[in-house]
């Protein structure tokens, strides 16, 4: 009996110190491991793109400080950071990882679960706005997300609003001279949303006060503004700018391999979705699952994310679209909605889409058809800033 004690205890030393080779060690010793060269995507002088080596960059202060953020906040409890060779995953997430893009991941963060998203190539697939919502509340932009929100990560004020000449005008208040220099030649513009809250978009540091004085913009409710008594400011703090900063960085060593990223690039502009009733129904139910909390119930832009975005979601009432193959002043084919959903919109809060089926990416391009005016406005020109 005491032989078979001893045996158990001699293999289960065995088996934890050949683990701690194999797994610590070992890895250690491979060459491989010591690499700081990845395979980059660059675009060339004439409009190529061209896969080279090229020397991993560290991370800047900021951040390093929001990579601390988010082991301290325990993203790496839902969220992993490497694209394995298995099941497709370059499909879903881009190219497999490789070693030199944790060059300087001490202490890596790969990590096995994914209750969430992978988050090694999500570096630009979203604006830094989309983040400030998605931390806020997930379920504005994701609205079937279980991730908690993070609102300790904003700092918060209510402040009063009176009638001005002009509208409404946020009364003074100390929260107002922290967060604001309060210069009147420099107008802040604020968008709250229909409940009163309103984001205030931060310095690229974090740092307070921003130069400026608040100024509420209600005209993209045009004659039916929300009747507001106050308004809730949320500021992100620096270390939640720090944090999106970190988040913005993954996948960015990889250079511009979104660009030939096969799922996501559809070049089709002649298209013909059927208008069934049951593709709108389904497209209905879509619209509501991923789109609404941007561009809203009624589908004119007013989602009580806008607040947070900018350029703000595309009101789908007025029928102007700013991305399609059509003439100025006409309406875009099927095609180019379904090309808009499925790649998104480069430097704004519109993400790509090509994660979901082409059915459901369909029925989506159909319901934003059915929101369209009969007669649709001019289009805009080509400076406005609005979004899809």
């Amino acid at each position: 009996m005491r032989s078979i004690k001893s045996l158990a205890i001699g293999a289960g030393f065995f088996f934890v110190t050949l683990a701690l080779f194999v797994q610590g060690f070992l890895p250690a010793m491979l060459p491989e491991s010591r690499a700081k060269h990845v395979s980059r995507a660059v675009r060339t002088d004439l409009g190529e793109v061209k896969w080279v080596r090229y020397a991993s960059s560290d991370y800047t202060p900021r951040e390093q400080l929001g990579r601390a953020v988010y082991i301290r906040e325990g993203c790496w409890y839902c969220h992993s950071q490497y694209v394995r060779p298995v099941a497709s995953e370059e499909l879903r997430w881009g190219p497999v990882s490789e070693a030199g893009e944790y060059a300087y991941d001490l202490p890596h963060l790969f990590s096995t679960r994914r209750i969430g998203p992978d988050l090694t190539r999500v570096g630009l697939k979203y604006a830094d706005d989309w983040h400030y919502a998605h931390h806020w509340d997930p379920r504005l932009v994701v609205p079937e997300s279980i991730m908690p929100s993070f609102k300790w990560l904003f700092e918060q004020a209510r402040v009063p609003v009176r009638q001005g000449g002009e509208g409404l005008a946020l009364e003074a208040t100390p929260a107002l001279s922290r967060y604001f220099t309060l210069n009147k030649d420099k107008p802040v513009l604020l968008f709250p949303n229909e409940t009163g809250l309103t984001f205030v978009r931060p310095h690229p540091d974090g740092e307070l006060p921003i130069d400026g004085t608040p100024v509420l913009d209600l005209t993209p409710f045009a004659d039916t503004p929300p009747a507001l008594t106050s308004v809730l400011l949320v500021v992100p703090t620096k270390e939640l700018v720090s944090l999106v900063g970190y988040v913005q960085k993954l996948g960015t060593n990889r250079g511009a391999w979104r660009e030939v990223f096969e799922p996501q690039n559809v070049a089709l502009s002649v298209m013909g979705i059927p208008p069934s009733a049951d593709l709108v129904a389904r497209g209905e139910e879509e619209y509501a699952e991923h789109c609404i909390g941007c561009h809203g119930a009624k589908g004119d832009g007013n989602g009580l994310a806008a607040t947070f975005l900018f350029p703000r979601p595309r009101d789908f009432t007025i029928g102007a679209f700013k991305f399609r193959s059509t003439p100025s002043g006409s309406l875009p084919t099927d095609g180019d909605l379904f090309r808009t959903v499925t790649r998104g919109v480069r430097w704004t809060a519109m993400p790509t889409w090509h994660e979901l089926r082409a059915g459901r990416r369909r029925s989506r391009s159909r319901r934003s058809c059915c929101r369209r005016r009969r007669r649709p406005r001019p289009h805009s020109s080509p400076g406005e800033r609005t979004s899809t």
